[in-house]
């Protein structure tokens, strides 16, 4: 599946961490920033969400194609992954992040 996005890693590359400052979010991939956090709507823990994006759905895309491809080889037990709840929901996260949901 296509990704639109900048290329990770991507990082705080300015800001403070503290409730008081600001970050903006940053990639080598990209010269201008991926995301500015103002300081209204900053919140430290939001601009590492924010900074680990590209990681968190590569990690996500692994486990999810690792876990179907196991579960297909019959080798672990007979489920069935187009019916298992954790499956639904990363092909449905994963497709949000894409833009088609």
């Amino acid at each position: 599946m296509e990704r639109k996005w900048t290329k990770g890693p991507w990082k705080i590359v300015y800001g403070g961490a503290d409730d008081d400052g600001y970050a903006v979010i940053g990639s080598p991939h990209r010269i201008s920033p991926i995301a500015n956090l103002e300081p209204l709507f900053f919140v430290p823990a939001n601009a590492h969400l924010i900074a680990a994006a590209p990681d968190l759905y590569e990690a996500l895309d692994g486990m999810l194609n690792r876990y179907t491809t196991l579960v297909n080889s019959g080798d672990a037990g007979f489920w069935n992954p187009e019916t298992d709840a954790e499956v639904i929901a990363a092909r449905a996260a994963l497709a949000r992040a894409r833009g088609e949901a």
